[in-house]
């Protein structure tokens, strides 16, 4: 893991300690120290991850912020001004409170213990698990169509030997999730154990109404990356587009909680560089959720929809 530095000529590192000044529009500048650096201070899931790694500053008026540093470690806001070095102060601990946000975020952490997530991750692999697109369906099955006779859209295709195995997903066969774009309500999941074609179904109605400029072409290959998946994870990702999940804690935007016995089987957010059709109201997403007993029985014919947005 790369030492975080200032964002200066000589790449300063950052310690525990900084005195430092942060200059905000044109006359405010501001005076505080560091009292949080990834790597040197108990670690706090606001403050480092996979995905990210950020630096918490105490202000001299006693409020808290933290700034981001890019992937090689080097603080992103430029402004920041490294002035002398202190010793002996206190880190900033993980059970300390530094904001509203954070009292909450920590309570869901206490609540919600840590669980296995499953990330789709593009890729430019040929994998038989895809986004958006056109589905492989097999012959025998029927594309889905919503009150007006037309094809809904494919959201994913997730073929089940490519998942990483022992998370309580299906170990054969393909999940398939389709959305319609004229009825909000409509999904529809269809689960088979017959072979893929190798090539994508094509539509049979011609486009038209909400579809006549759909970009079916728009879709990518995915494969599948388990990770740590926190409750508070919607602080850090929530405000972002392009997170899709299975399992793990959903990226709610409007709901606190999950429903009682209720486990993500997909979660599909907005993501217009994906698709530039792929926004769900105003940046919305997109939940199917299972119960637990359908799950491991491998039924899919009762998963529940849900779309929330700002």
């Amino acid at each position: 893991m790369s030492t975080i530095t200032y964002n200066n000529k000589d790449k300063t590192p950052v310690q525990l300690g900084d005195r430092m000044t942060i200059r905000r529009f044109l006359f405010w500048k501001y005076f505080g120290t560091v009292v949080y650096v990834p790597g040197i201070s108990p670690r706090r899931e606001d403050m480092e991850s996979a995905n990210y790694r950020r630096i918490c500053i105490k202000y001299d008026n006693g409020t808290f912020d933290s700034e981001d540093a890019d992937v090689s470690g080097v603080l992103v806001h430029s402004k920041i001004k490294f002035s002398e070095r202190q010793n002996d102060v206190e880190s900033l601990q993980p059970t300390d409170i530094i904001s509203e946000e954070d009292e909450y975020r920590q309570e869901l952490e206490r609540n919600n213990p840590p669980m296995t997530g499953i990330r789709l991750d593009q890729t430019d692999e040929v994998t038989q698990s895809k986004l958006a697109g056109l589905p492989n369906l097999p012959d025998g099955i029927a594309w889905p169509k919503n009150d007006d006779g037309l094809e809904m859209i494919l959201l994913a295709q997730i073929h089940c030997p490519e998942l990483p195995p022992n998370v309580g997903l299906p170990s054969e066969g393909t999940l398939f999730f389709f959305y319609d774009l004229d009825n909000w309500d409509k999904t529809k999941v269809i689960y088979t154990k017959e072979p893929l074609p190798k090539t994508p179904r094509q539509r049979v109605i011609p486009n038209k109404g909400p579809l006549k400029k759909y970009h079916d072409t728009n879709g990518c290959c995915v494969k599948f990356a388990a990770y740590e998946s926190h409750a508070s994870d919607v602080f850090e990702m929530g405000e972002s587009e392009g997170h899709h999940f299975m399992l793990g804690y959903p990226l709610w935007i409007q709901r606190d909680e999950m429903p009682p016995d209720r486990v993500l089987l997909l979660q599909i957010d907005s993501d217009t560089t994906l698709n530039p059709d792929w926004m769900w109201g105003d940046a919305g997403r997109i939940y199917f959720l299972i119960s637990s007993s359908d799950l491991a029985a491998e039924n899919f014919d009762n998963v529940e929809f849900e779309m929330e947005c700002y």
